[in-house]
């Protein structure tokens, strides 16, 4: 498993790509995992990393690492959205 400071390094993908892996974690289904790492791969290969590391979660069958790695993302880009909008309505 990759280390906290390559993890802090991954490029993210969309939100709303990591919110469908969010809903794919919950559901602990390892091979729809891999199914979305692979197209992953397709959109962008600054995204290969990340995929890769999911990848690696899937096959172990590590269905908690894998939503804590999506969770941490997807609150994340959830945190920020709401830091811009608050931003955004500070300024009005």
């Amino acid at each position: 498993m990759l280390g906290e400071s390559v993890i802090d390094a991954l490029v993210v993908p969309p939100n709303e790509q990591i919110e469908a892996l969010y809903r794919l974690a919950r559901l602990g289904n390892m091979e729809d995992v891999l199914r979305w790492s692979n197209r992953l791969d397709a959109l962008d290969e600054r995204y290969w990393p990340f995929a890769d590391q999911l990848r690696a979660l899937a096959k172990g069958y590590q269905s908690k690492a894998i939503l804590n790695f999506a969770k941490r993302y997807y609150l994340d880009e959830t945190e920020t959205s709401l830091d811009h909008d608050t931003s955004t309505l500070d300024r009005k």
